[in-house]
């Protein structure tokens, strides 16, 4: 157990694994992304070194994560491990989007929020996963869809042409999200549950990535 705990401590490796993912996330996206196509509320350059940053941790904590299982370590995948797998999942989708032709069934904005919502739903298979996480994983599956949703309707002009419904339900997801985490983080404090440092990684990363 000394030897499992020792194994998935923070080290150099995990430093050099972050700043690779980092920087390769911000040369893709610098050349594929498109900064038209979310909800941007920060300046360009800012914007992108955040989301490459937050992006840098996911893929570097989803390779951790593997690694220790692969190792046969005993560790079991936690909320916030899980956390770090779906944005790192999305935001591999929203860069490859663009390699899409422009007839694809989909949008290319619109299919990074078809895949975060099946992202979330993956954690909720866990049968390791407390059930007040799978409640919130459940509320971030819906969450995440009313903005692809709202553009869906739009398409079928089921809406007006605006993208007043879809830019509101942005404005608000955030605000929904951090208050059901606050909830979920206090009643898991309250549980006893304790878990390691990649876990509070992927819920930093949640919390920015939603500000994003």
């Amino acid at each position: 157990m000394a030897e499992a705990d020792r194994a998935n401590r923070p080290s150099l490796g995990h430093l050099l694994l972050l700043i690779t993912c980092c920087a390769i996330y911000f040369a893709l996206a610098r050349r594929f992304v498109d900064p038209t196509q979310r909800q941007v509320r920060l300046p360009g350059i800012l914007h992108l070194s955040l989301l490459s940053i937050v992006t840098g941790i996911c893929w570097s904590g989803m390779v951790v994560v593997i690694l220790r299982k692969t190792r046969s370590l005993r560790v079991t995948t936690e909320p916030g491990d899980w956390l770090m797998f779906c944005i790192g999942i999305v935001e591999a989708i929203s860069i490859l989007s663009q390699l899409l032709p422009d007839n694809f069934v989909l949008h290319r904005s619109s299919l990074p929020l078809a895949v975060q919502g099946i992202a979330f739903v993956v954690p909720m298979l866990s049968r390791r996963l407390p059930p007040i996480w799978k409640l919130f994983f459940a509320l971030l599956v819906l969450v995440s869809q009313i903005p692809l949703c709202a553009t869906l309707l739009i398409a079928f002009d089921a809406l007006p042409q605006s993208n007043v419904s879809v830019r509101m339900s942005q404005m608000i997801q955030p605000y929904v999200i951090l208050a059901a985490l606050t909830i979920t983080l206090w009643l898991d404090y309250r549980a006893g549950r304790r878990y390691g440092w990649s876990h509070w990684l992927g819920i930093a990363s949640l919390m920015i990535w939603m500000f994003l």
